[in-house]
């Protein structure tokens, strides 16, 4: 009942293999519409798995740019915006019908911004209203809970600001070389990555089924991915699934340890993995069902812990941890009796007025 959702989860790493291999060409309409100075920031606008997919790519954004990078949903854009001659706007909609995001494309411009608009659909409302428009080419996907659109999104935020650092040298050619290398080794791994996902989530499936919510704890590069998952069980699930930062896990939320309490962990950096671990340890002892998700190496690992394969680098991290809480998402909801390649509330979207 997860069959279109699976199958587009299994086709990510050839989707992620061309878009790299293509990003000259995909590239080349931004490229083409700088004629004066780098703007000194750039704001990202979107929501759901756009939101999240902007959040992954803020931080390789600003590495390689050098510039402050801000996301924003397209509702709280507030009243008070940064000049618009000193800003690069990039909204992001990979349908390219969300009205919130549209109404966002036409506030911006109102207020002096020109807009670059990031979608699957070059003919969407979204696109034709934006000054211009960069394609995510991750071809059509039709299921609601977005698999390949989201991490398609990430790395077409990605080959963008690659294709700027070079335009205005902010970065040597050099490194970007060793950026994409680092992305090919991660997409490589991709493809046991989903089967390890697969023979873990299978094993761990009774458990995981019966769970009335979910808490997912992650840190640095992981926290993007942990709150996509949360987003997917959720859409997929049809339960509670919340995502927090380590850190402000342990300061407060931890009061919610307990018997029955489902606890996600994604490591993604070293320095915090001796303590997540022993988070870990001390959420087992209080009853709690844990697993761990993580791409480096896991010491006295054991059932309830999945070790999946990366480049080491922590921008690549969202490529590898996703990977869990889709295949998570699909096979779940399949053993819960859901079928989510069609939408639950059909007529949902048009009630409410959220997609054109």
């Amino acid at each position: 009942m997860a069959e279109k959702m699976l199958q587009y989860i299994h086709e990510q790493p050839m989707v992620w293999r061309h878009i790299l291999e293509n990003r000259s060409t995909l590239t080349a309409p931004l490229r083409a519409w700088f004629t004066g100075g780098f703007p000194h920031r750039l704001l990202l606008v979107g929501t759901g798995s756009s939101g999240n997919a902007a959040m992954a790519a803020k931080p390789f954004m600003e590495q390689l740019l050098h510039r402050e990078v801000t996301v924003a949903v397209p509702t709280r854009l507030g009243t008070v915006l940064p000049p618009a001659q000193e800003t690069m706007v990039l909204v992001i909609s990979q349908s390219g019908r969300s009205t919130s995001t549209l109404a966002a494309v036409h506030t911006l411009q109102q207020a002096g911004f020109r807009v670059v608009a990031m979608t699957s659909d070059p003919s969407s409302p979204v696109a034709q209203a934006a000054d211009l428009h960069l394609l995510i080419d991750c071809g059509e996907e039709s299921v609601g809970p977005k698999t390949k659109g989201f991490t398609a999104t990430v790395l077409t935020l990605y080959i963008a600001a690659m294709a700027l650092a070079e335009t205005f040298q902010t970065a040597f050619p050099g490194e970007i070389a060793a950026y994409e290398s680092a992305l090919s080794t991660s997409f490589a791994a991709a493809e046991n990555n989903i089967l390890l996902c697969r023979d873990f989530c299978v094993r761990h499936m009774e458990s995981l089924a019966r769970q009335p919510h979910f808490t997912l704890i992650a840190d640095g590069a992981g926290l993007a991915a942990a709150c996509e998952g949360a987003l997917k069980m959720l859409e997929t699930l049809y339960v509670p699934a919340f995502a927090y930062e380590f850190e402000e896990y342990l300061h407060g939320v931890n009061n919610t340890l307990c018997a029955g309490q489902c606890n996600l962990l994604v490591l993604s950096h070293i320095k915090n993995a001796e303590r997540m671990l022993r988070l870990d340890r001390y959420g087992r002892e209080k009853g709690c069902f844990h697993l761990v998700v993580s791409t480096l190496p896991l010491p006295d690992h054991d059932a309830c812990m999945l070790q999946l394969a990366g480049s080491g680098m922590g921008f690549t991290q969202i490529f590898e941890t996703s990977l869990f809480f889709q295949v998570l998402s699909a096979l779940g909801s399949e053993s819960k009796g859901f079928d989510v390649d069609k939408p639950k509330f059909a007529d949902f979207y048009s009630r409410m007025e959220t997609k054109l």
